[in-house]
């Protein structure tokens, strides 16, 4: 899925680079992942985006979130299983929105 690009468009940039999670992450994942998310035609992007934010905050440790950030941006590649999971899950409607 291309809202997979999400986790690594949501985070980096030449913004303020967040030491945990709060209000610059939530605000530089969502508009991130609602971008990538129209731009491969998904409904509800900005739903999925909340969704999939939510949860990543409360089953991924800020550490392992921005390890995994730091590494799509050197290297940018598939996302994670964990967080297509995620994006998956919220994408079917099986999570609440955050």
């Amino acid at each position: 899925m291309a809202v997979a690009a999400v986790l690594v468009g949501g985070c980096t940039g030449a913004r303020k680079d967040p030491t945990k999670y709060g209000d610059t992450t939530r605000r530089n994942f969502i508009e991130g992942c609602v971008d990538q998310g129209r731009d491969a035609g998904l409904d509800g992007a900005a739903q999925v985006c909340r969704c999939a934010y939510s949860r990543i905050v409360d089953e991924v440790s800020f550490a392992q979130f921005k390890k995994d950030n730091d590494a799509l941006e050197k290297d940018p590649g598939p996302l994670p299983v964990r967080y297509r999971r995620i994006i998956d899950r919220c994408a079917e409607g099986q999570a609440e929105p955050g």
